[in-house]
């Protein structure tokens, strides 16, 4: 067992929980996640027109997540559960709110 179970667990649970009430970024406040991804996810990943030309080239963009919800609504709320989000302690920086704000934001996204 490594030491991300039982986080992947009670990201699992919350996932659940949530799937059944609805789509997340439905209840999430696009501009405080739009406040929350500069603030915390701009180092590694493109954040719409914030960002452009920055991130790093093996992180999906914002743009990219808005493109693909089926496949990233989910990662993106269980992100604090997974490396390399774990490393660098964002499980400790943001909160099931801030995910649900960030997915709301990136559901507004359009590419230029």
């Amino acid at each position: 067992m490594t030491a991300a179970t039982p986080w992947r667990l009670l990201g699992t649970a919350l996932l659940a929980g949530l799937a059944a009430q609805g789509p997340a970024w439905a209840e999430g406040d696009p501009a405080e996640g739009e406040r929350k991804a500069i603030e915390t996810c701009a180092r590694c990943h493109v954040i719409g027109s914030h960002n452009p030309y920055g991130g790093i080239n093996s992180t999906p963009s914002f743009w990219i997540m808005q493109e693909k919800p089926r496949v990233y609504d989910e990662k993106l709320l269980s992100v604090t559960s997974r490396r390399p989000h774990i490393g660098i302690g964002l499980d400790r920086a943001v909160t099931l709110q801030d995910l649900e704000d960030i997915l709301s934001y990136v559901h507004t996204l359009r590419r230029p």
